[in-house]
């Protein structure tokens, strides 16, 4: 959900191009179902949150946002994991825009996700591209920066990542992150991550220094 829409438009809006939504319905317990995909017999379950915007919250009776908690994420993950989810990826809404760096209760809600059973955590709101973790063996992306949107005013707001993720059955054997630089507000293009896409990695990596193993 955008900072300016009603969920309920955006899902109807989705569906009728066959794209499926999580993190937002017409209560709480539609906006905390996953969107889950059969991919060559590999079950796969995606989770959305929001930490933002509390005012968005979905109620008993009410359309929202499913927000984020250690409790709720435990919950749904064991859910998902029930109904034969083989990878569970959960998306946060979090963090402080224009900062590459998370802050000291985002990591540890990140890592709690991780424990609660999910397989990575795919983050976004900074508009930059931010750190990347790895805990527990398992991959955490704070911030992926904007892919189309019109922050046309720096550099950092008009590039992102682009995630191209390999799984050998429910494990991820790679990650391959690729840069990408937004034209006319709504056009991503790939740049050579050793050449022009070296300056968003390297935001990356400097903003992930003692968080990754290497």
């Amino acid at each position: 959900m955008n900072e300016n829409g009603h969920p309920l438009i955006e899902i109807k809006n989705l569906k009728k191009y066959g794209i499926k939504s999580t993190g937002a319905g017409a209560n709480l317990a539609a906006a905390r179902k996953p969107a889950t995909a059969d991919v060559h017999g590999t079950k796969v379950a995606i989770l959305g949150y929001d930490t933002i915007a509390k005012s968005y919250a979905a109620g008993p009776s009410t359309a929202g946002s499913a927000q984020l908690s250690k409790s709720v994420v435990r919950a749904d993950i064991k859910k998902a994991r029930a109904a034969g989810a083989d990878v569970v990826i959960v998306y946060p809404h979090w963090g402080t825009e224009y900062s590459p760096k998370p802050f000291a209760a985002q990591q540890a809600l990140a890592r709690a996700v991780i424990d609660a059973g999910a397989d990575m955590v795919i983050g976004n709101h900074a508009h930059w591209v931010g750190a990347m973790e790895v805990y527990k063996g398992k991959p955490i992306w704070y911030a992926l920066g904007n892919f189309v949107f019109d922050q046309d005013w720096s550099e950092p707001t008009m590039e992102g990542i682009t995630l191209e993720l390999t799984f050998s059955g429910a494990d991820l054997v790679q990650a391959r992150m690729r840069p990408h630089v937004i034209l006319d507000k709504a056009q991503p293009n790939f740049m050579d991550p050793a050449g022009t896409g070296r300056v968003v990695l390297g935001q990356l990596y400097d903003a992930s220094k003692r968080l990754l193993p290497w």
